[in-house]
């Protein structure tokens, strides 16, 4: 039974060694996670159509946000790649939305009406 026990006790105390390396870091996550309270963030109400030519081919994705109490496109931060868009604005909105198309970004743009809170992103499909 002598053996036995040595064989558990090492596997013990390799398992004891792995956890103060990986204990702070996954605490920290949690930390962080839990200080910004992403559940305050509302998600915008949107819409998200494609234009399409007579053929049926997509032309150009269309996307509009609502977001009341934004009084400038300042405000926002909106990050687009080919096929998804990411509008924030701090402490208040978070959509992260994927694309029906793939579009190019480098040809996108935003417009802000300061009138009507709502936030127009026009995206070229490739």
């Amino acid at each position: 039974g002598g053996e036995e026990e040595e064989a558990a006790e090492g596997q013990g105390s390799a398992t004891v060694q792995l956890f103060p390396a990986s204990e702070p870091r996954k605490a920290g996550l949690i930390q962080v996670i839990s200080s910004t309270e992403t559940p305050q963030l509302q998600r915008p109400l949107h819409r998200l159509w494609v234009n399409r030519d007579a053929g049926g081919r997509a032309q150009a994705v269309r996307l509009t946000v609502e977001l009341p109490g934004i009084s400038s496109v300042s405000e926002c931060r909106l990050s687009i790649s080919q096929d998804d868009v990411l509008i924030e604005v701090e402490d208040l909105y978070h959509l992260h939305l994927d694309l029906p198309e793939m579009v190019n970004d480098e040809a996108a743009s935003a417009k802000f009406s300061k009138r009507t809170h709502v936030l127009t992103v026009n995206l070229p499909v490739l």
